[in-house]
């Protein structure tokens, strides 16, 4: 059973995963890949689907691109 918080989202915590990650797995986790939060196992499971699923990749790519957009617009810190 994997913790989740929030909207089925896993926590970034280690745990004992298999070495394979499918297409439900790789979008539970890819808020924490892009905020650089997965543990080890689980970032190599996801980087391997990544190589290996167009699909994903895409997703990947779709993600970054509207985490980028809202950074953009996010209104800049002064000290």
């Amino acid at each position: 059973m994997v913790e989740t918080t929030g909207k089925s989202r896993p926590r970034a915590e280690a745990r004992n995963v298999d070495a394979k990650m499918d297409c439900q797995s790789f979008q539970q986790w890819i808020y924490h890949f892009q905020a650089e939060e997965m543990p080890g196992a689980e970032r190599q499971a996801f980087e391997d689907h990544l190589d290996a699923c167009p699909a994903c990749a895409r997703r990947l790519e779709v993600e970054e691109s509207f985490l980028g957009a809202l950074k953009g617009r996010l209104p800049r810190e002064t000290a």
